[in-house]
């Protein structure tokens, strides 16, 4: 019996899991957002100058959109808005 008692009372006691990290900062896409943006300019590439002849894109990792350009077939990171 006082075996059991000293076992239970050496048991390393449970450590609870750290908490996650808090969520980085990052840009989301509403509908807020939609309506105040103001309406695109399409045209084709070829009649940009040969220095914006680059496909920018966003893709959405964890909710958060992650601005991204394509130029020459590689991916690149923007830089981020000031």
């Amino acid at each position: 019996m006082l075996l059991l008692l000293l076992a239970a009372m050496t048991e390393p006691a449970v450590v609870p899991p750290p908490p996650p990290p808090p969520p980085e900062k990052c840009e989301r896409a509403t509908v807020q957002h939609a309506g105040l943006a103001p309406p695109a300019r399409i045209q084709p590439l070829s009649k940009e100058p040969p220095a914006r002849r680059e496909l920018a894109l966003a893709y959405s990792e964890n909710g958060c959109l992650k601005p991204v350009t394509i130029a020459n077939g590689k991916l690149r990171k923007l830089p981020d808005a000031k």
